[in-house]
């Protein structure tokens, strides 16, 4: 896979969006040169590790729950939390519990914004399965900030 300059890749989906994400993943490279976040929309209290788990075997990429405050690694997937939105900076994940946007905590927008805030053009987003208008705006910040 050739994604040359572009190092961070942001996906957005609504809560049927599982199947879709486990093929998305399927055929990536264990060393791909790039960091995957995922923002699904869940209910509060769903097991988002039996999630990631079942990412996980559909991927050679290391898949893990969000934590505030890791370092971003390369070749890694990280999901946001339940009822938590998942936003990046420069080097480092920030999860934060925050008011709901569009109806929804986690939302797409507030990772895809921060993506496009911190990483620029280096940024891709995608929204595999969405609902009402969340991811919208945030794709746009990526598309004004020179990404795709």
């Amino acid at each position: 896979m050739h994604i040359t300059g572009h190092d961070i890749i942001v996906i957005g989906t609504s809560a049927g969006g599982m199947a879709a994400l486990c093929q998305l993943l399927e055929p990536l490279p264990a060393d791909l040169p790039a960091t995957i976040f995922i923002v699904q929309h869940l209910a509060v209290d769903s097991n988002i590790d039996f999630l990631v788990k079942r990412l996980a075997s559909h991927t050679r990429l290391s898949c893990v729950v969000a934590e505030n405050n890791t370092h971003i690694e390369k070749s890694a997937v990280y999901m946001a939390p339940a009822d938590h939105h998942l936003l990046i900076n420069e080097k480092h994940i920030l999860v934060a519990k925050g008011p709901r946007e569009n109806q929804f905590r986690p939302s797409i927008d507030p990772l895809f914004r921060s993506a496009a805030a911190f990483h620029g053009a280096k940024t891709i987003g995608v929204i595999l399965t969405g609902f009402l208008q969340d991811g919208l705006v945030g794709m746009n910040a990526i598309q004004r900030c020179g990404g795709f």
